[in-house]
């Protein structure tokens, strides 16, 4: 499995707050891999005692390919295998029941689990919104 990481990710990059207790993210990533099957691409950095309120994804990418949405502990925390394409939009993913909080520093990351072609070209982008405990 590969993994390849967005500039807000390699930079360490940490969240701006929106307002007390909200912090919003954004990255995008742009190919310039060939990618395969178990390409994990780490997309943005969540705190310490962060916990999700909104992560949402898309990509102008033309191919269908599907790709789940989760962490470093489970690939599909935020979104199970699901067909991804240009003309789709963004992707909002579901949040776990009674919430999520991260104890330790993590990133949400995208993972590539089967692409119809190999080089894809294009850019996947992702924004999130995160609470956190003062």
């Amino acid at each position: 499995m590969a993994t390849y990481t967005s500039d807000a990710v390699a930079l360490g990059v940490q969240p701006k707050g929106l307002r007390v207790g909200l912090i919003h993210a954004s990255s995008t990533y742009s190919l310039n891999i060939s990618t395969t099957i178990d390409t994990v691409i780490q997309m943005i950095k969540v705190p310490q005692n962060a916990t999700p309120v909104l992560i949402q994804f898309g990509t102008n990418i033309v191919a269908d390919h599907t790709v789940e949405c989760g962490d470093g502990n489970a690939l599909s925390r935020y979104r199970s295998a699901a067909t991804l394409t240009a003309g789709l939009g963004m992707v909002i993913c579901n949040l776990p029941v009674g919430n999520y909080t991260y104890s330790l520093e993590d990133t949400i990351d995208l993972h590539i689990s089967l692409a119809s072609i190999t080089t894809l070209g294009g850019a996947y982008y992702m924004k999130a919104i995160f609470s956190m405990d003062p």
